[in-house]
């Protein structure tokens, strides 16, 4: 779930990065926030990241980005990988869970 590290060799940019950096050109606000789901009838939680985007001059319309890559059952995970894409992209806003998450 984590970002690729930039050591000496380049990565090729991921598509969602891609529709992150287009959506920023054009003006668009990027949320990022954590979802989460639980499997039925057992005590396990998987966590992912969405993206999605707010067009501010059309009527604050919603636009879905994507999701990151990776999966994890450890919010701690997710958590950190947030905090990597707001490091790598500044203007990009994280949205915190409200409701702590019950996992049993």
């Amino acid at each position: 779930m984590a970002l690729a590290k930039n050591d000496k060799e380049e990565r090729p940019i991921l598509a969602v990065e891609e529709r992150i950096l287009e959506g920023l050109k054009i003006g668009l606000h990027i949320i990022a926030k954590i979802r989460g789901f639980r499997v039925a009838f057992t005590p396990v939680v998987y966590f992912y990241i969405e993206l999605v985007a707010i067009d501010k001059h059309n009527d604050n319309q919603e636009i879905e980005i994507g999701f990151w890559p990776g999966m994890s059952n450890e919010l701690r995970e997710a958590q950190n990988t947030l905090k990597e894409i707001k490091e790598r992209y500044k203007s990009v806003k994280i949205v915190h869970l409200k409701d702590p998450v019950y996992l049993n």
